[in-house]
């Protein structure tokens, strides 16, 4: 198993007295292995050792655990007597709608560029124009 992304410690400083520890640890490997599979990042080294973690990506396995630990059985809503509390939409997954689109930056994969070229003779109307940085001039139709 993977090392979790952030540690009991940092998991205590946010909802207070941790008196089962394993329980804690469990909570933050359970967040942690959903937000690697929501990203496709690992953020370990080829020892498995963990490399450095993104500030937005530690932090949602914060609020996950977090939920995880003060929700363990998933309950939405309670009700006693008259009285009935209903969590917020959402607060019973793994992760939150918002969280995932925190972390859609942090998905592997993205844009990249590729280098294009014409086999066919330049137009008349083609203008060079430079490009910012060390770049080549890349040509521009100026025919309108």
């Amino acid at each position: 198993m993977l090392p979790s992304l952030a540690t009991v410690a940092e998991l205590q400083a946010r909802v207070g007295t941790i008196d089962d520890e394993d329980r804690a640890q469990a909570a933050l490997d359970d967040a942690s292995a959903a937000v690697r599979a929501e990203t496709g990042r690992t953020w370990v080294d080829d020892d498995d050792e963990l490399t450095a973690v993104p500030d937005i990506a530690k932090a949602v396995v914060l609020a996950a655990a977090a939920r995880r630990w003060r929700n363990p059985d998933g309950f939405s809503s309670e009700t006693i007597d008259d009285y009935t509390y209903r969590r917020p939409s959402g607060a019973t997954e793994l992760l939150t709608e918002g969280e995932v689109r925190q972390l859609r930056s942090l998905k592997a994969g993205g844009i990249s560029t590729m280098q294009m070229y014409r086999f066919d003779e330049e137009a008349a109307d083609t203008e060079w124009v430079d490009v910012v940085g060390d770049g080549d001039p890349i040509p521009w139709d100026v025919s309108g």
